[in-house]
């Protein structure tokens, strides 16, 4: 399966506004809680590099699920761990952490590269360094306000908060200016330590409808411009 370019990614994750981080502590379970999420309708999905057997997860669903999901890669702190997912066909590459070879490496193929940031200074560095987005972590130490207040100097920033993101929160993330918001366990583990397909499809579908009608809202309000 052809990997998407870096436009295609970036436009991928603003449509869906979300981004599903699948971790496990095992290759089959991870797949099925890809798959689920996938069925439910989540389009982007992200697979931690720390999960046993990571490449071949992000293969199968490349491969599984078509042109029509972006699958990239997480945990990406380093260029031995980007070179990694540009082996396994990864659509993109996300980190906790910004780091300037693998912005580089990044660019150098035409990988979309999602860095981790935690201060405006990151924020800066991360933008100039060509990370088409960039992802707030641990974004439940910041808020909301953090991101509304990050933009305002800053109206390039593509900011996706991340970690211990809840679903119910979606619309404060999404007025304070929020790109896409990832999210992990609330999706792929409703119940703890069960890889249960049809739960996790239910829980994933009931979240993307969530997101998508926040989504909706917002764009309502944008376009009603000055008078909200």
């Amino acid at each position: 399966m052809a990997k998407k370019s870096r436009e295609e990614v970036l436009r991928a994750v603003g449509e869906s506004g979300l981004i599903c981080i699948l971790r496990d502590d095992g290759e089959k379970e991870c797949l099925v809680r890809g798959f689920a999420a996938a069925k439910g309708g989540v389009h982007v999905l992200e697979v931690s590099l720390t999960t046993p057997g990571a490449d071949s997860v992000v293969e199968d669903l490349k491969e599984g699920l078509g042109g029509g999901y972006t699958v990239g890669a997480g945990t990406v702190t380093d260029v031995f761990a980007c070179e990694r997912a540009i082996r396994c066909g990864a659509d993109f590459v996300i980190a906790p952490n910004y780091d300037e070879e693998v912005a580089a490496l990044c660019r150098k193929n035409d990988l979309s590269y999602i860095a981790g940031v935690g201060s405006m200074t990151e924020i800066v560095n991360a933008v100039r360094g060509g990370a088409d987005m960039q992802k707030l972590f641990p974004a439940a130490c910041y808020g909301p306000h953090f991101v509304a207040m990050a933009k305002a100097p800053i109206p390039a920033a593509r900011l996706i908060p991340t970690g211990a993101i809840l679903p119910e929160d979606a619309a404060k993330w999404f007025s304070a200016g929020a790109y896409a918001l990832a999210i992990g366990g609330a999706i792929t583990h409703p119940s703890k330590g069960i890889a249960d397909a049809g739960e996790i499809e239910e829980n994933a579908a009931r979240i993307v409808k969530k997101i998508r009608e926040v989504m909706v809202q917002e764009r309502r309000l944008v376009r009603a411009g000055k008078e909200i």
